[in-house]
This record gives structure tokens, C-alpha cells and sequence, in this order.
């Protein structure tokens, strides 16, 4: 059965008996300047309302977020236009005559490789090298920025150029962390309510890791803060109507009003930071929890 690549794994393998190409996708590339694309402006906007609660005044935050934002811009439309070439730059093509890397020539016999083999390429970055290696062991590298939060994937570009080649694939043991994180302390970030932290988690965990517990808490935790959003509107339109009504009305009924305002409030923050703790106690242990909330949308829960 063909493997099924995670949507942020940066190669592909394509091809036949006669050829096979391993490369960046341009849809890899298009996704990513789209992204950048629509997180400009927030970011943007964000600097500047930044500047702005730490008391700067003038034009500086509009002038350093209107700098960031266009740089992010800058970057988005370089990756949209130039999608097509990066692609190709990022190409390397095995026949049976040789192995040719497209971004410098370089190019090797294909009857000298021995075999394939996935190791990290070094430093603090965390990546991984795809490399091509003859029977003395010097290395002929493909990629050397592949993530190693993705071992399947890791496995399966390396079997695939193994395969084709007919020589042994050196891919080392999958690790059961991603960032050097096991299961429950990755699901638990995906819930950690500190400073949008469990949003930025959810969303790389539910993009890079395939492991079921922590793409089903990066799921659940991403669910229930579209839901929180919407039980707040709800609860500040339900609570503040009554005090806008009352507003030149100094009575009991402006005191009843106000008091309404502040129990949907303390309601919805005990409700919502009361599931986010609980979620990270059942994470930390292991255990799957399902907010009762969202069993519509949560049919399945993962096996333990």
C-alpha cells in the first residue's frame, strides 16, 4: 500500500521503472506562501497592538508593524511566484545511468550506490539527512532538511529510494517523542492555558505528529477554543444586553443586571479554564479524555 505522506512532510517520491524523482512538491510551496500570506497582517496588527499595551506612543508600532508586515508579505509572494522553480531546484532524479541533484549538477553513478541511509544532519537544528552512500561509505546527499518529527515518513522516502534502487535503507529507530517530548507532555501542551501556547501546540502537533492520543488532544483542544469563542460571544451579548437596556437606571435592576454580566463571565472562565486544567491532568496521565461538549464532532477516541 502507497504511504500516505503528513500534508507538512517537505519530499515525494514519483515515478517508474526507468526513473524516479524526489523532490518538493510546488503545492508544498504554494501552502506556504499562502500562509504567509494570510499571517502577515495579523502579525502586523498584533506587533503594533503590542507596542501599543506596552505604552509606546507615536508611529513607531504602526511603522515596526507595517515593516514585519511587509516583510512577511515579501516573503509570501517570492514563494508563490517562484514555486514552480524551487520545486525544481529541489529535484533529484535517479536513472539508471546516475543519480543528478538539480540546485548544483552534482550528479553520481547509479551502479556505485550501496545504499540508502536517513541520519541527522547535525548542529542544533534537529533535521534529518537523506543521503546516497558508495561501498566505502561517502555520502551523496539529497536532502539534509528533513524534520525528524515525522519518522514514518522518514522511513518511507528512504524505502522508496531503497526500493527502486534495489540496495539496504539505514533509517534509524523511530523515537516515541516529537521534540524530544513523549506522548502525554505533547498532548498536555496542546491544553496548557498559558499565553495561547496550547493553540501554537495544537496547530504544529496536529500538522507534524502522527501519533492518535496527540493529534486527537491537538483536535479537541483546537475544537473547543472555536466553541469557546462562540459560548463568550453568547455570554457577553446575553449579559450586556440587559445592562445596556438598564443604563440610565440606578436602581435594583441596574445592580441585577451588572451582577447577570458577572456570573456569565465568572461561568464562562471557570467552564473554560476548568476544562483546559482537567484536559491537561488526564494528558499528563496518559488517559483520554472527552469533553462531553464535543462528542458530536469526536466520535472515535484513539486507543490507549
Amino acid at each position: 500500500m502507497e504511504h500516505r505522506y503528513a500534508r507538512l512532510f517537505p519530499l515525494r517520491a514519483e515515478g517508474d521503472g526507468s526513473r524516479l524523482s524526489v523532490k518538493v512538491p510546488r503545492a508544498l510551496y504554494l501552502a506556504r506562501g499562502l500562509l504567509a500570506l494570510v499571517l502577515a497582517p495579523v502579525l502586523g496588527a498584533l506587533l503594533t497592538l503590542l507596542f501599543f499595551l506596552m505604552g509606546v506612543e507615536g508611529e513607531l508600532p504602526a511603522y515596526v508593524g507595517g515593516v514585519i508586515a511587509g516583510a512577511f508579505l515579501f516573503w509570501a509572494l517570492a514563494l508563490l511566484a517562484l514555486s514552480g522553480w524551487l520545486s525544481r531546484r529541489s529535484e533529484v532524479v535517479l536513472d539508471r545511468s546516475a543519480v543528478r541533484r538539480a540546485r548544483d549538477g552534482a550528479s553520481v553513478p547509479t551502479s556505485s550506490v550501496a545504499g540508502v541511509r536517513i541520519r541527522a544532519a547535525g548542529g542544533l537544528s534537529g533535521f534529518q539527512a537523506l543521503e546516497f552512500l558508495d561501498p566505502s561509505g561517502r555520502a551523496f546527499v539529497l536532502h539534509a532538511r528533513l524534520p525528524s518529527q515525522q519518522p514514518a515518513d522518514l522511513a518511507a522516502i528512504a524505502g522508496a529510494c531503497a526500493s527502486w534502487l534495489g540496495v539496504p535503507a539505514e533509517v534509524p529507530a523511530a523515537d516515541a517523542s516529537v521534540l524530544g517530548m513523549s506522548e502525554s507532555h505533547a498532548a498536555l501542551l496542546c491544553y496548557l492555558p498559558v499565553q495561547g501556547v496550547f493553540l501554537l501546540a495544537s496547530a504544529y502537533f496536529l500538522a507534524t505528529d502522527r501519533r492518535p492520543f496527540v493529534r486527537f488532544s491537538a483536535k479537541q483542544s483546537l475544537l473547543h477554543f472555536a466553541l469557546s469563542i462562540v459560548v463568550l460571544v453568547v455570554a457577553l451579548v446575553a449579559g450586556a444586553t440587559p445592562v445596556l437596556l438598564t443604563d440610565h437606571d440606578d436602581g435594583a435592576l441596574r445592580v441585577a443586571s451588572i451582577v447577570w454580566l458577572t456570573l456569565l463571565l465568572v461561568a464562562y472562565v471557570g467552564w473554560n479554564l476548568g476544562a483546559h486544567v482537567h484536559a491537561c491532568v488526564q494528558a499528563a496521565k496518559g488517559r483520554t479524555w472527552r469533553m462531553p461538549w464535543l462528542r458530536f464532532l469526536l466520535a472515535r477516541t484513539p486507543d490507549r
